[in-house]
């Protein structure tokens, strides 16, 4: 591309840009030990940005409560790379379970066919999941 052909792409980029109604926020914590907890939120029409941003703080504040290693969210994604490990025992530090979680859950141990040991820790109100991985590997991978 020349600059002049650059130049006019990031000008069409920038009036798609500010042309859009929408805007969102995305609030991210680092705890002590490194753990990211995350909150976000897009806001409907008519909503001012103030809203926005004491909304996305306070959901913040309930995954900060809530405990683990990761947030809500992203919960049943950490259960599935747990899954992929290598043959061994993986352990994490949850908070409450969502109901998307319980469902996917449910989804692995079918399609796995791995079960997870819950233990609740009543210390600080979390679970500890633990799960024996199936070892996938990926079999196109080409060694070099």
């Amino acid at each position: 591309m020349r600059d002049a052909d650059l130049r006019c792409f990031f000008v069409l980029l920038l009036d798609a840009c500010f042309s859009s109604p929408g805007y969102g926020l995305t609030l991210v914590a680092e705890s002590t030990s490194g753990a990211l907890l995350s909150a976000e939120l897009i806001a409907k029409e008519g909503q001012v940005p103030e809203e926005i941003g004491a909304k996305v703080a306070e959901l913040l504040c309930e995954e900060i409560a809530r405990g683990g290693v990761c947030d809500s969210a992203h919960q049943s994604l950490l259960l599935l790379l747990m899954i992929l490990c290598p043959e061994d025992v993986s352990k994490v530090r949850l908070g409450a379970l969502t109901p998307y979680t319980i469902e996917s859950l449910r989804l692995y141990k079918e399609i796995f066919g791995v079960t997870f040991k819950l233990k609740p820790d009543a210390t600080n109100n979390t679970i500890i999941a633990s799960c024996l991985g199936i070892g996938f590997k990926n079999l196109t991978r080409r060694i070099a």
